[in-house]
């Protein structure tokens, strides 16, 4: 009796021995794999509130004092290529090729490229609500519009408004009981999408693709709000995200496929090549996964595969790969989805993801940048 009760203990022992050593290396494996370890590029430290931001390998930091703010441009190697620096009151405002700055006591925004090159000044509307910022430096604003007493849903709506690289004024259109959520020039094209949302008697959302002379070419309703568009400039589409609903366009608004998923989508972004990455929510609600999926642009799905740990963020990077960022882990991808290295930031991190070989960790008043090749 006591040799089998012995005998029990001994393989409960070893089960659990298993199962915590089978995690172990389900977790840890990638980071020791040769080549693959993230190794500590350079150091800075910083004193004040700091805000990262990174296009196309180019890093901006954002340091904000009680009295100004500062812009700095950063290299590969951490040093400093260009600052800005303003007094008093600013909001600024990063887009996907451009970034501004608004004097809010003078209603001037200015434009500025990631290498910190003044594109344009113009001077804002008095009542704009948001703007955003096209490639060739035009301006587009949301302004409040009051539209007629007669319906309840006449009592609120927003205009949109598309300035040109020269000031011109190239679009206008008024959303009835509408407000809008998102504006983007399509880039290459006389073409907009704007998102929009309506809250009265229910809660429902649109895209609009539409010319800049106002000709609607593409209407999409939804029940749930749609994310940001997403630009895939290498094979020059769209792709619009509402719930478990995806729609796929050519920049010039001709539908390449649609699909339903059975979960939400979390997150889209451009993969490797001419491809569109998915997050898709993991079945059970407590399920610590992150289900990726890759998609040409027809609709086939190239690879699909889970990673341990709830999604954060992910970044298609220039060599090919790819870096998901999970509340477990940091994972680098080759582009047929394998796992090229993994890594375990330090508790208190908060990571940026870059679209070089390397990524930024900030902490207490330090930031440092790791690299971290795809080979």
């Amino acid at each position: 009796m006591k040799k089998t009760i012995l005998a029990g203990i001994i393989l409960i022992v070893l089960i659990i021995l298993i199962i915590i050593s089978g995690r172990a290396a389900e977790f840890s494996w990638g980071g020791e794999m040769p080549g693959t370890r993230p190794t500590q590029l350079w150091v800075r430290h910083y004193s004040e509130d700091l805000k990262v931001v990174e296009r196309a390998g180019r890093a901006i930091l954002k340091e904000v004092r009680e009295e100004s703010a500062s812009i700095i441009g950063i290299d590969y190697y951490g040093r400093d290529v260009w600052q800005d620096t303003w007094d008093g009151p600013q909001e600024i405002f990063f887009d996907q090729y451009h970034w501004g700055h608004t004097n809010l006591s003078e209603g001037i925004i200015s434009v500025l490229d990631y290498d910190g090159k003044l594109v344009r000044r113009a001077k804002a509307p008095a009542d704009y609500k948001h703007y955003w910022l096209g490639p060739q430096g035009e301006i587009l604003f949301s302004r409040s519009v009051s539209l007629g007493q007669d319906r309840l849903e006449g009592l609120y709506g927003e205009k949109g408004l598309v300035f040109n690289s020269r000031g011109e004024q190239v679009f206008e259109e008024s959303f009835a009981g509408m407000g809008i959520m998102d504006m983007k020039l399509l880039p290459g094209t006389e073409m907009l999408a704007v998102s929009l949302v309506k809250v009265f008697p229910y809660v429902s959302t649109k895209v609009v693709i539409s010319t800049l002379e106002g000709h609607n070419i593409v209407k999409i309703k939804g029940d749930q709000l749609f994310s940001p568009p997403v630009i895939l400039e290498d094979s020059r589409a769209v792709a619009l995200v509402s719930g478990p609903n995806l729609y796929v366009y050519s920049i010039e608004g001709v539908p390449l496929f649609k699909e339903e998923w059975e979960r939400p989508i979390n997150d889209a972004f451009a993969g490797p090549g001419e491809s569109l990455m998915l997050v898709i929510s993991p079945e059970q609600a407590l399920k610590e996964k992150t289900r990726l999926a890759c998609l040409d642009l027809k609709g086939n799905t190239l690879w699909e595969r889970e990673l341990p740990g709830n999604y954060r963020q992910g970044k298609r990077r220039i060599d090919g790969g790819m870096i998901i960022e999970t509340d477990l882990f940091l994972y680098l991808l080759q582009s047929d989805g394998k796992t090229q290295g993994s890594y375990s930031p330090q508790e208190g991190q908060e990571i940026h993801l870059m679209s070089t070989d390397t990524f930024l960790a900030q902490e207490r008043g330090k930031l440092t940048a790791y690299s971290w090749p795809l080979k």
